[in-house]
C-alpha cells in the first residue's frame, strides 16, 4: 500500500513539474496576454528602439477583431521592415492570421517565412521560440506579402528591446543586361563591404564571384549568351556576414549583331579609287571578328586593306581571285566594339563601267573570351557601286596627248585637261589613263 501511494505521489509531482511546458504558446494561439515569464511590446508608431523601414501604417480600423491588443497594429504593404535587438532567450510575434506573411532574420541567419493558418479573422502567434541563448539578439522582420499586420512582440520578462546592431541584409538588388555584361545594383549598407554570389538556378546553389566590394555597383562580364543568371549579395561588417539580399535575375540575350559593307559613295567614275568599310553594328563587348568579302572583279580591283585605329588585322587571306578572308582583333580591353565600329577600310579601283557588288559572305564574332557566334546570313550585308564612263574618248585624243609627252598639260585640249588635270607635265601615266578610258568609251566605234 505504501509503495502504491509513493508511486502515485511521484506521478502527481512529475505531472505538476511538466505543466508549464503545456502552456507554452502554439502557433495560431490568440494569446491575449503574455504568458508567465514573458512581457509584451505592443507595436505603435515610434515604438522605442524599434526601427521602422518603409511606410508602416498604424491600423486602428479593426478594434473588434479577436486578439487585437489595444485595438491597433502596424503593417500594410509588402517590403516593409522592422529592426530591433532583444535580450533574453525568448521571442514571440503575433500577427494578423488570415492574411499576410513575413520573413525573419535573427542573428544574421534567415529563418524563413511565417504566417497564420489563414482560416480565421483574428490575431495570434505566428512565431515562437523560447530556446535562444540568454543574451542579446538582432532581429530583422520583413513583410513579404501585402496586408500583413504585426500586433505584438513578446520577450522574456527581464529582457529589453534595444537598438538594432545586426548586419543589415542589402536591399533592392537588381540585375539588368548591359553591353558590358550583367549590371548589378543594391542599396548601400552603412560601413559594410559586400560579397556577391551567382547561380544559373533559381534559389542556388550560389558561387561567390566577388568579395570585399566597397561599392553597391558591379558588372559581371563573365556571362554567356542565352543564359539566365541569379544573384544574391551579402553585407559584411566587423567579421559578421548578413543574411542574403533578395534574389535578382537577368537573361543575357544573343545580341543582334550585323556586319555591313558601307561606302560614302554609290557611284564612281571609271578608274577612280574609292573606299569601302566593313562595319560591325549593334555590337556588345566584341573583340574579334572573322569574315569573308567577295567583290565583282570585273568592275573593281582591290588595291589594299587597312585596319582602322585600335584594330589589328590578324590574318588577310586570298581565297580566290575575288574573295578574301579577314580576321581582325581589337587592341586591348578598352577598345572592344560596343555599338557600331569600323573594322577595316578596303581600297578599290573602278576598272570597268557598270554596276558591281561588294559583299560580306559570312561572319563570326567573339567577345573577350566567353562567347562566339556566327551571324545569320540576313545580318551580313553588301553594297552596290555604279561605275560610270569618264568621257567619250577616241584614239585621236590619245594621239594628241602622246604628241605633248613631257610638255606642259596646258597644251592639251580642254577635254584632256579636265580628265588629266591642267597642271604639270604630260607623262606615261597620263597616256595609260587615256588608254584605259578609251576602252570604255561608248562613242569609240572600235569598241563595238
Amino acid at each position: 500500500m505504501k509503495k502504491w501511494l509513493l508511486s502515485f505521489v511521484s506521478a502527481i509531482l512529475c505531472f505538476v513539474l511538466v505543466i508549464p511546458s503545456t502552456f507554452a504558446a502554439n502557433i495560431n494561439d490568440v494569446l491575449l496576454n503574455p504568458e508567465a515569464g514573458w512581457k509584451r511590446v505592443d507595436l505603435k508608431k515610434n515604438t522605442p528602439n524599434i526601427t521602422y523601414v518603409g511606410s508602416w501604417v498604424l491600423d486602428t480600423t479593426a478594434k473588434d477583431y479577436t486578439g487585437k491588443t489595444n485595438g491597433d497594429s502596424m503593417g500594410s504593404s509588402k517590403d516593409l521592415k522592422l529592426r530591433f535587438d532583444f535580450t533574453g532567450n525568448k521571442l514571440s510575434i503575433r500577427s494578423w492570421l488570415i492574411k499576410g506573411e513575413y520573413s525573419l532574420i535573427i542573428d544574421d541567419v534567415h529563418l524563413g517565412n511565417f504566417k497564420g493558418d489563414n482560416s480565421t479573422k483574428q490575431y495570434g502567434v505566428t512565431y515562437f521560440n523560447d530556446s535562444f541563448s540568454n543574451g542579446r539578439h538582432s532581429v530583422e522582420l520583413s513583410l513579404t506579402q501585402s496586408e500583413t499586420y504585426i500586433d505584438t512582440i513578446d520577450i522574456a520578462e527581464d529582457g529589453e528591446i534595444l537598438p538594432f546592431t545586426g548586419v543589415q541584409a542589402p536591399l533592392n538588388l537588381t540585375a539588368n543586361y548591359t553591353k558590358a555584361g550583367a549590371g548589378l545594383q543594391w542599396d548601400v549598407v552603412s560601413n559594410a563591404t559586400y560579397i556577391l554570389k551567382r547561380s544559373t538556378s533559381m534559389g542556388g546553389p550560389y558561387t561567390t564571384i566577388a568579395e570585399n566590394l566597397s561599392s553597391p555597383l558591379y558588372t559581371d562580364a563573365n556571362v554567356q549568351y542565352n543564359t539566365t543568371y541569379y544573384y544574391v549579395v551579402f553585407a559584411t561588417k566587423d567579421g559578421r556576414v548578413s543574411a542574403s539580399s533578395n534574389e535578382a535575375s537577368v537573361t543575357i540575350p544573343v545580341p543582334s549583331i550585323s556586319l555591313d559593307i558601307e561606302s560614302n559613295v554609290t557611284q564612281v567614275s571609271l578608274f577612280d579609287t574609292f573606299v569601302v568599310q566593313a562595319v560591325l553594328k549593334n555590337a556588345s563587348n566584341i573583340y574579334a571578328e572573322d569574315f569573308n568579302i567577295q567583290y565583282d572583279d570585273n568592275r573593281f580591283k582591290l588595291i589594299s586593306v587597312e585596319p582602322v585605329d585600335l584594330v589589328s588585322i590578324a590574318s588577310n587571306t586570298e581565297i580566290n581571285d575575288n574573295t578574301i578572308r579577314l580576321i581582325t582583333a581589337s587592341n586591348g580591353a578598352d577598345n572592344g566594339i560596343n555599338g557600331n565600329g569600323v573594322l577595316v577600310n578596303l581600297h578599290f579601283k573602278a576598272i570597268a563601267v557598270g554596276s558591281g557588288k561588294i559583299d560580306a559572305l559570312k561572319a563570326r564574332v567573339a567577345d573577350n573570351g566567353y562567347n562566339e557566334i556566327t551571324l545569320p546570313l540576313e545580318d551580313v550585308g553588301e553594297t552596290t557601286i555604279e561605275v560610270t564612263p569618264v568621257a567619250d574618248f577616241s584614239l585621236k585624243d590619245l594621239g594628241a596627248a602622246s604628241y605633248q609627252l613631257n610638255n606642259n598639260k596646258s597644251f592639251l585640249s580642254e577635254l584632256l585637261m579636265n580628265f588629266l588635270g591642267a597642271v604639270g607635265i604630260v607623262s606615261q601615266v597620263d597616256l595609260t589613263k587615256i588608254g584605259e578610258a578609251l576602252l570604255s568609251s561608248l562613242s569609240y566605234e572600235f569598241n563595238h
